[in-house]
């Protein structure tokens, strides 16, 4: 019965690397991306005419990714972590994510819509929510 039970165990480390959440795994560009201020990493994610959207203090401003990717990328936190809170799949190219994302001194939470494109995860609009403001 330990036997069996170190099998299983085993199999179960395997597929956690080999069978990852492939949306979960195109995610993984965006902090990689922040942490290292790679823009072509980020573009790996972000869908170059996609739209990122931020009520801030001024109201509503809405750019592209083309625009803003290299802003973030100006200003590498290695420090950056994200988690999914929550992960909706709608059929078998389209998706809906809620992220939470700690990036510098500010927690945002970020929502944001996905579709498959050449067989690839890409974000193709981002709403943000600032979370916490440096103190």
């Amino acid at each position: 019965m330990k036997m069996v039970g170190s099998i299983l165990f085993g199999s179960l480390l395997a597929c956690q690397a080999a069978c990852a959440n492939p949306l979960e795994e195109a995610l993984s560009a965006y902090v990689e991306g922040l942490r290292t201020g790679n823009v072509k990493t980020l573009e790996k994610l972000f869908l170059k005419d996609g739209q990122f959207c931020l009520n801030g203090a001024d109201g509503i401003e809405c750019s592209s990714f083309a625009a803003v990717l290299p802003t973030w990328a100006a200003k590498p936190d290695p420090g950056a972590r994200g988690k999914v809170r929550a992960m909706e799949v709608i059929g078998d190219s389209m998706a809906s994510v809620t992220y939470e994302l700690q990036f510098g001194e500010r927690s945002y939470v970020d929502h944001l819509l996905l579709y498959i494109q050449e067989g690839h995860w890409v974000v193709v609009a981002k709403t943000t929510f600032i979370e916490t403001e440096p103190t």
